[in-house]
């Protein structure tokens, strides 16, 4: 997949730059997490998003409004995205602005998966659109010893699935 500029993949300093600077009035204040461990082990993504807030911007926390939907083990496409993204269905009364996707860990490294993950993606962006939302993806790390999955090459597999 070639890379596509509808995708936002560089989310760690996009976290940090909207964590940093001064409330904006046009600054994304609901998100919505989607993915499966990688997004909830080692205390949560979204936990870490409200504790950059908390150090760099104070008043921003007060003002975030988040949410994290994980499934173990899951692929991407095992999420109901759009009753995750109706308004008051997970507790967010209004729109989500930024939805933040991770795929399963394997999709991107089989030419059948990688496909299927993109083909997910695609149809997960064009619903967040028409939501009013704006895509990113967090991406997976490839496989480390002592992993049986260990292969040469996987985060360039990786990183291309994911656009980069």
């Amino acid at each position: 997949m070639k890379s596509n500029a509808r995708w936002n993949v560089r989310l760690y300093l996009w976290l940090l730059l909207i964590a940093s600077l001064p409330v904006q009035p046009d600054q994304p204040l609901r998100i919505l997490f989607v993915g499966n461990s990688y997004l909830y082990y080692n205390d949560s993504l979204h936990n870490h998003v409200g504790r950059i807030a908390e150090e760099l911007q104070p008043d921003l926390l007060d003002k975030l409004d988040y949410k994290s939907s994980t499934i173990g083990g899951a692929s991407l496409d095992h999420h109901p995205i759009e009753h995750l993204l109706t308004p008051g269905r997970i507790g967010v009364d209004e729109p989500f602005e930024w939805v933040v996707l991770q795929g399963g860990s394997a999709e991107p490294l089989s030419a059948r998966r990688r496909a299927g993950f993109v083909e997910t993606v695609t149809e997960f962006d064009g619903l967040i659109k028409r939501h009013g939302a704006q895509t990113a993806l967090f991406m997976t790390q490839a496989y480390v010893a002592p992993h049986a999955r260990v292969e040469d090459g996987q985060q360039a597999e990786i990183a291309a699935a994911y656009g980069i």
